[in-house]
C-alpha cells in the first residue's frame, strides 16, 4: 500500500481521511468539519445520511502484511 484517501463532500460538511506510507512509518490523517447553517427539518434524513456515510468511513481498516 502506498496510500489510501477517502473523502465526503455536502452541503452540511465533509471529511476526508488520508494513509500514506512514509518509510516504515504510516502517516493518518483525518478531518471531519460540519457547516454552521440553519436546515430545513424536510433535510434531516438527508443530513443524517451524511452522518453515517462518515461514520463508516471513519470505521476504515488498515490491514499490514508482513513481507517475507
Amino acid at each position: 500500500m502506498d496510500s489510501l484517501k477517502q473523502s465526503i463532500d455536502s452541503k452540511f460538511g465533509n471529511y476526508s481521511l488520508s494513509v500514506e506510507k512514509a518509510g516504515d512509518h504510516l502517516i493518518c490523517i483525518r478531518s471531519f468539519s460540519i457547516r454552521q447553517d440553519r436546515y430545513l427539518s424536510t433535510e434531516y434524513p438527508e443530513f443524517i445520511s451524511f452522518l453515517k456515510k462518515v461514520a463508516k468511513a471513519d470505521q476504515t481498516k488498515v490491514v499490514l502484511i508482513q513481507k517475507v
